[in-house]
């Protein structure tokens, strides 16, 4: 794959440059995707086969020990796949970067993503349409064991979950009880097996 632009947003790099970049990329070599790694999606449809948000929870630990993400509520990884889905009319597969690092550079109080957390990420994306992880990992993730060990299984158990995953089966519906924000749902049948 070409990797086109990373947050061309923070870079105040134009949607219209990228797109005659991808114009000239598809021209020259059609049979590779695109990617563009971006906080704001719906502005790079036209310019990418695939587009990977970070929706990053960014979480912190205040001085009495009380843990928040600083980013909001873990719906927005729901809201960014279903932007990315939205905004590129099936034409745009959305990935995910999940975040398995800290801002503790930037941010006294920011910590690592715990296990729980990263795998919630991840669950989160799958059931609403994600197709791919662009996984993004500073060095210092080695420093969390919950990361260190996390990320690998994970990703392991992923793979191991390709039947279900890659199949084109579609979802089954599902009708759940849940508080107000919802919950993330996703049950799929292969071959006679439910996930």
């Amino acid at each position: 794959y070409y990797y086109l632009c990373d947050e061309p947003e923070c870079r105040t790099v134009s949607p219209i440059y990228l797109k005659h970049q991808y114009d000239l990329i598809k021209a020259l070599d059609p049979y590779h995707p695109v990617v563009i790694v971006t906080r704001a999606p719906e502005n790079y449809t036209q310019c990418a086969d695939i587009l990977s948000p970070h929706p990053y929870i960014n979480p912190v630990v205040d001085a009495k020990g009380r843990r928040t993400l600083r980013s909001g509520p873990m719906t927005m990884i729901r809201q960014q796949i279903q932007m990315v889905l939205t905004a590129g009319k099936g034409r745009v597969a959305p990935w995910l970067t999940p975040q398995a690092f800290t801002y503790s550079i930037a941010d006294l109080d920011a910590d690592y993503p715990t296990f729980i957390e990263f795998r919630c990420m991840i669950y989160s994306a799958i059931a609403n349409g994600c197709r791919g992880f662009y996984p993004y990992l500073y060095f210092d993730h080695f420093n969390s064991l919950d990361l260190r060990l996390g990320c690998d299984f994970i990703y392991e158990t992923l793979a191991s979950l390709d039947p279900f995953l890659l199949s084109p089966a579609q979802p089954c519906p599902v009708k759940v009880d849940a508080p107000e924000n919802g919950v993330d749902v996703w049950i799929k049948k292969v071959d006679g097996k439910v996930l």
